[in-house]
């Protein structure tokens, strides 16, 4: 294949890889902002195809960059210019894995607060079970008129 269109198929392939990774940060960003305004299942059906395009992106990644191995001269702009867009990409993919750090910190403080919540609306329910108005040989009897 020739470079010039091996380096434009390459291009092409980082320019898209790069909008993957700034449309999954600005998801990320109105997720930990709080607004998405989406239920989880939708959130997570957006995730399973976000992924699902990542992985076709990494397997014509690989792809590429085989032929970009075993491809003859390459001229030294070109090499720069796709050098430039990986820069760009790399840099991306950092703050994507920081932003996911930040995301389950916070996914894992909401659980703990749910669970605490949880526990204590469990507390509450047993105490009104255990103090209700009943008949007066049940333990617990409140004597309302007493």
């Amino acid at each position: 294949m020739e470079a010039p269109d091996l380096t434009a198929r390459v291009k092409d392939h980082l320019r898209r890889q790069r909008i993957w990774c700034e449309e999954s940060l600005a998801e990320l960003d109105r997720l930990l902002a709080g607004l998405s305004g989406e239920t989880a299942e939708e959130f997570a059906a957006r995730q399973n195809e976000r992924e699902a395009l990542l992985i076709h992106l990494t397997r014509e990644h690989r792809g590429l960059l085989h032929e970009w191995r075993q491809a003859g001269h390459i001229e030294e702009a070109e090499r720069a210019a796709v050098r430039a867009l990986w820069g760009q990409i790399e840099t991306l993919n950092e703050q994507l894995r920081l932003r996911y750090e930040e995301a389950v910190r916070s996914v894992d403080r909401e659980l703990g607060a749910n669970a605490a919540a949880a526990n204590g609306l469990r507390r509450g329910r047993n105490m009104m079970g255990k103090y209700r108005p009943g008949d007066t040989d049940e333990p617990g009897f409140i004597d309302t008129k007493a």
